[in-house]
C-alpha cells in the first residue's frame, strides 16, 4: 500500500509512503538530508547526490518522472546503452533518451535503491541540473519532505506515528502519483497528480484557467495567481494556477504552504 500524508495544520510536511515496496526486516535508510531553504518557496528541490569518482552532482527530485536521468555528459561513465525511451516533459513535449544500466547512486555516503535503467538528456543546457531523481528511487522509501526544517527524511514505516501525519491519501498509479480529491475546481472528485518538479501550487487539465476562476491577476502566460480556494475543508491564499496539458496535479509549492485558519471560507 502507499499513501500521501498531507495538508498539514500546525507545521508544513509532506509525506510520500511506499510500505509496500519495503521488506519486513529493519530497512538500512539514507541519512537525513537539508535541501535549500526556497524548495517549495519558488524553487524546486534538489539534492547532493554523488556519482562515480565521488562526484557530488545537482539533482532535481521530481515524482512525476518514472525513470531517474542524469545528464548526458556522463554517457561514456555509463557503460553500453541498452536501448531507447521517450521521456514526458509536460510543457516541454516528449524527447527520445538513450538507456543505460543504472549506476550507484549516493546520499550522504548511502547507495541509494534505484531502478534497472537510467536515463540521459541534455539536463545541464535545458534545467541547469546534472540529474533527476525519479520514483524508480522513491518508490523504495518512505519519505519526509519537512519544509519546516528544510529536510527530507528517510522513515521507517514499521514506526511511523501516523495520528500526526495529518489527513491520508491513498497514492495509485505513476509517474505521476495521484490521489483523488473532493470538489476540485467544480468536480466532485478528480484524481490529482502530486509532481514535485512543478513549481506551481496546481495544474488544471483541459480548463480555461480566466474562465475556471474569473477575473483574477494574471502572473504568467500560461497560469493565474488565485487569491482565495477550499480543498477538502481547508482554505489556501494566493495560489498560482496552471495548465496542464496531461492530468490535473498539485506541485511542490503547494506541498510546502499551511492551510489558512480563522478566516471566512472563500469561493471561486
Amino acid at each position: 500500500m502507499r499513501f500521501l500524508h498531507g495538508f498539514r495544520a500546525l507545521s508544513l510536511s509532506l509525506f510520500l509512503y511506499f510500505c509496500g515496496a519495503l521488506s519486513q526486516a529493519a530497512p538500512a535508510l539514507p541519512p537525513e538530508t537539508s535541501f535549500d531553504k526556497y524548495a517549495g518557496r519558488g524553487k524546486q528541490l534538489f539534492l547532493p547526490i554523488r556519482f562515480a569518482d565521488n562526484q557530488e552532482l545537482r539533482f532535481l527530485v521530481d515524482t512525476g518522472c518514472y525513470f531517474s536521468i542524469i545528464d548526458n555528459a556522463f554517457e561514456p561513465k555509463l557503460g553500453k546503452r541498452l536501448g531507447q525511451s521517450v521521456l514526458h516533459y509536460g510543457y516541454l513535449g516528449d524527447k527520445q533518451a538513450w538507456l543505460y544500466r543504472e549506476p550507484p547512486l549516493y546520499l550522504g555516503g548511502f547507495r541509494l535503491h534505484t531502478g534497472k535503467l537510467i536515463a540521459t538528456d541534455d539536463l545541464r543546457r535545458v534545467f541547469g541540473v546534472d540529474g533527476i531523481l525519479g520514483t524508480d528511487c522513491l518508490k523504495n522509501y518512505c519519505v519526509q519532505l519537512d519544509f519546516d526544517s528544510d529536510k527530507i527524511r528517510f522513515l521507517d514505516p514499521r514506526h511511523l506515528q501516523t495520528e500526526n501525519l495529518g489527513k491520508a491519501f491513498h497514492l495509485e498509479g505513476g509517474p505521476p502519483l495521484k490521489f483523488m480529491l473532493h470538489d476540485f475546481f467544480g468536480l466532485p472528485s478528480a484524481s490529482v497528480a502530486i509532481d514535485t518538479a512543478e513549481w506551481d501550487d496546481f495544474s488544471l487539465f483541459g480548463k480555461q484557467l480566466p474562465e475556471t476562476f474569473g477575473a483574477q491577476v494574471s502572473v504568467l502566460s500560461n497560469a493565474v495567481l488565485v487569491p482565495c480556494v477550499v480543498l477538502e475543508n481547508q482554505t489556501y491564499t494566493n495560489l498560482i494556477a496552471g495548465q496542464n496539458t496531461r492530468s490535473d496535479f498539485v506541485g511542490l509549492r503547494f506541498s510546502g504552504r499551511p492551510p489558512i485558519f480563522g478566516e471566512a471560507p472563500c469561493h471561486v
